[in-house]
This record gives C-alpha cells, structure tokens and sequence, in this order.
C-alpha cells in the first residue's frame, strides 16, 4: 500500500479539524459525565444543577447566534427588516394614540377642569329612539338649581352655571363686541380658570347682583395698555358701568376674549330671564361621574314637577367613544404590523434552513461526539429567537424615533393647544418583545428539527 505524504495546508486543516473534534468531544464528556453525576452514579463528583447547565448552554447557544448574524451582517440585516417594520408599527402607533390621548385629557382638564365632568341643559327637541320630538316643557334651568345639586347630592361637588350673551365691551371711544359669561363663584375651583391679577368671583357678587366683571387676557389687553393694571378700573358693557375684579390665566384664544360676569348680575341686566341656559357638574371622580347624573336627575325632576325637560352628557362618554376610535385605529395598523411580522418570520425561516444546510458537518461532528437531537434543536431555536429579539430591538428603536419625530412635528408645526408629550406605551413595548420571541420560536422549530434529525454520517460525508 502506497503512502502519500501531505503537503503543509492539508496538515494544517488536519490538525485544525482534529482540534475541534477534541474540543466537542470534551465538551460531550463533561455534559455525560454531569449527567451522570445527577443520577447518583458512583465515582463521579462536582454535581451540578440541571438549571445552571440550561443556562450555560443558553448563553453559549446566543453567543453562536450572534456570531452567525455578524457573519452575514447584509443576509441578517434583510431578514431582521421585518421584524423592525412590525414591531415599530406596533409601538409608534399605540405610542402615538397613548400620546393624543394624554393632551386631550390635558386639554380637558385646562378648559372644564377635567373628565369628571358633566352636563346639563334644555334641548328644543328629543330625539329618543330613534324619534324626533319638540320639547313643549315650560320649564327650564335655574341658578337656583345649580345650588339645589351642590348640596344634594353626595358626589357632586361643583354645578357651575352658564348663561351667555354678547355685549360691547369699552373703555372711553374704544370698544368691541365680546362674548359675556354669568356664572357663580364656583366657576373658578371647578373648572379650574384662575385669575392672573386681582380676585375671583364671590358668592356675595351673586347674591347683590353686583356689577364687577373679570377679563380674559385678550379683552384686557385690548382695552387697557400694556402697563396700566386693569383691577378696580370701569369699563362699560353696553350701557352699563362695571368694575374689573381680576383677569383670568391664559387660556386659549376663544376664552381669552371672554369677560365673566356674576349669574344674577347677566339675568337682570343682559338678558331679562332667569334661565341657564346650561350646567356644568364636577363629580368627586371619574368613576363617580354616572352615579352624580343619576342623582342630578333625581335632584331636577323633583325639583320641577317631574317634568321631561333636559338631557344630560357626560365627558366621560366623549372620552369612552373616542378610546373606541383610537382601539379601531390600532387593531388596523397592529394588522399590517402582524403582517410584517409574518414576512419577517418567513425570513428568519428561510435564513436558519439556509445555516443548516451550511452547518451540516458541524451538526453531524457535535452528533458524532455525543450530542443529542434536543441538544442541537434548543442551539437552533436559541439563535432563531436572537435573530429575532435583534430585530424587535431595532423596531422598538424605530418606534421610539417615529414616537419623538411626531411629537416635535406637533409642538413646532402644528402647534395644539398643549403640549404633545412623547409618551411610550410600556405594555406595547412588553408585547413586542413577546412577539418576536414568540415569531423566532414559531419559525424556528422547523430549521431547528430538521438539523437534529439529521443522520450523523450523512451529515459527515456533506462537509
């Protein structure tokens, strides 16, 4: 028998492969004899626990995921894109909803004083069952009603009083229309419109139909000069002299060209009818809200002869329909998300089948030193679930960055009444990433069975 001598390169490779047989099969060893050593078998120590080996061979298991993806950075970048586009669909818009959602309540809170709020009034018409009828009652909201809700019932603790009118609002030749609103002292805590300079209303302004006013911040700076303080100075509302009490907060541009005037003060002198047009209620909270309109009912109906004459509505029900709206729009783009997380799950299938069919004497070289088909499955799976979790981090990090871009797009170019805060929806963030695990496994198993099924030899003879 002939004897061919090798050149250096062929024993180099030689002794290369002869390294790495060693190195698995003492790794083989060590798993056998650890194994050993739990069932009790004599002459073999160091027992370990069953858990600490998982979670060594789960750390070694992403290592060699890892390396795998920084080897094919382009085929690994393709595959993770979807995954990105779903996830960062899935955060940014329920992150974006969260956001609309935090300055509505904001804004509510600055105009009416907040969602625990309600209201009533006298509509002209009924429109009940699906039925429009004229409302022929001849009652109709009083200030005294308002006060009658105040100490009636339980979990009101606010009814504020709303009667409107316009005037021509002047200071010596100088004047304007503007719109008046007469309201009781318990317009300022309950809604939560304070004042800039001087006083709120008092209950004795009501009482005395006294003719003191308090001006938004347009009507003031429109009628006096920049450095006179308008407080216990006159201005005439059409024929009539009153005095400034105070000057409200910056509100908005609508409410700032309002002047408040007391209930009674705007029945007398403004309108000549002792009627509201509307009541605005602040409960104790929002969880309360239907409770107090229940009472308020009651409280209205005895007091009016159990007359059929107004309606009530809630902020709460606003609040409820437009939840339902921003539900509807999530579960929209959460599909095309999902979408995409199929596309992307596809991909990362594809991807391990391709790393099998590469590996495939690395697999038959760890089965021919002793490693089992659970052994070589869990190392698949644990890299298609790293493929995948890297491709949830870039869309959690793309979900972010869009969350931020609309934000600063709302507050320098759209500019809302509040501030658009950047709010990350935290259980959006935990479901991605229960998603992508979920995606890499699901996806996962079929490349990880196939390489564990593999025959040992085969897979020898396919280096």
């Amino acid at each position: 028998m002939r004897l061919t001598r090798l050149g250096p390169s062929a024993r180099a490779a030689a002794h290369a492969g002869r390294r790495i047989a060693m190195s698995l099969a003492a790794r083989a060893l060590q798993t056998t004899l650890g194994r050993r050593a739990e069932q009790g078998r004599p002459g073999f120590a160091g027992q370990g626990p069953r858990r600490a080996r998982l979670h060594t061979a789960a750390i070694e298991a992403a290592r060699t995921g890892l390396r795998v993806v920084m080897s094919h950075k382009v085929r690994s970048f393709l595959t993770m894109l979807g995954i990105v586009m779903g996830v960062g669909g899935i955060v940014g818009i329920v992150s974006i909803a969260e956001s609309a959602k935090g300055m509505l309540v904001a804004q509510l809170d600055d105009l009416v004083g907040g969602a625990n709020m309600f209201g009533v009034f006298r509509p002209p018409f009924f429109f009940d069952d699906g039925e429009l009828t004229i409302n022929y009652s001849d009652e109709y909201l009083t200030y005294e009603d308002a006060l009658a809700l105040e100490d009636r019932c339980e979990f009101v603790t606010h009814a504020i009083p709303q009667v409107e009118h316009e005037v021509r609002a002047s200071v010596g030749f100088e004047g304007r229309h503007v719109p008046v609103m007469g309201t009781s002292p318990a317009f300022s805590p309950g809604m939560k419109w304070f004042t800039r300079l001087g006083r709120s209303m008092r209950y004795s302004d009501a009482t005395s139909e006294a003719k003191v006013c308090i001006l938004g911040l347009r009507v003031a700076r429109y009628l006096f000069q920049a450095d006179v303080d308008p407080v216990g100075r006159e201005i005439r509302l059409d024929d009539s002299r009153y005095v400034v009490a105070g000057v409200l907060d910056d509100k908005d541009e609508d409410n700032d060209r309002r002047i408040i005037v007391p209930v009674t003060t705007a029945q007398n002198y403004m309108t000549g009818s002792d009627a509201v047009g509307h009541l605005w209620v602040k409960t104790t909270s929002i969880d309360t809200v239907d409770a107090a309109r229940g009472q308020a009912s009651a409280v209205l109906s005895q007091r009016h002869g159990g007359e059929d004459f107004f309606r009530t509505w809630s902020l709460k029900d606003i609040l409820k329909y437009i939840n339902k709206m921003i539900f509807v729009l999530q579960v929209a783009i959460g599909g095309l998300a999902a979408t995409s997380l199929l596309v992307g799950g596809i991909g990362i299938m594809n991807v391990m089948l391709a790393s099998v069919n590469e590996r495939t004497y690395e697999v038959g070289l760890r089965k021919a030193v002793g490693a089992r088909r659970s052994d070589i499955m869990f190392q698949f799976l644990v890299e298609s679930v790293v493929l995948s979790l890297l491709g949830g981090a870039g869309g959690i990090g793309v979900g972010l960055g869009v969350t931020r871009g609309v934000a600063w797009f709302m507050d320098t170019v759209a500019k809302p009444p509040q501030p658009w805060l950047p709010l990350v929806s935290v259980p959006a963030v935990v479901f991605a990433i229960a998603a992508c695990a979920t995606v890499g496994l699901f996806f996962g198993i079929y490349p990880a069975r196939k390489a564990a099924l593999l025959p040992p030899v085969e897979a020898l003879r396919r280096r």
